[in-house]
């Protein structure tokens, strides 16, 4: 899972939030509790205008580790 993270995290850096999306998806499906992977799927899924989804997302990742992702960071707060 952790090479979908990356995949994901490289297609961030290039906007391409779309296969970001992807990656991060497919990360979650071999590891569903993979901190890494749902904090990415988040901030691709805000990028993208997907904010009722990007929410859900950051608080289950969140709920799972707190101190990895700042939520008001995640949502440009």
């Amino acid at each position: 899972p952790s090479a979908w993270v990356w995949l994901g995290r490289a297609d961030l850096l290039r906007k391409d939030f779309p296969t970001a999306s992807e990656a991060f998806s497919k990360a979650l499906a071999c590891d569903g509790s993979n901190s890494w992977a749902m904090a990415g799927l988040a901030d691709s899924w805000r990028r993208q205008g997907r904010a009722e989804e990007a929410l859900g997302m950051a608080l289950k990742q969140t709920s799972i580790e707190p101190r990895r992702v700042s939520l008001d960071r995640m949502l440009g707060s």
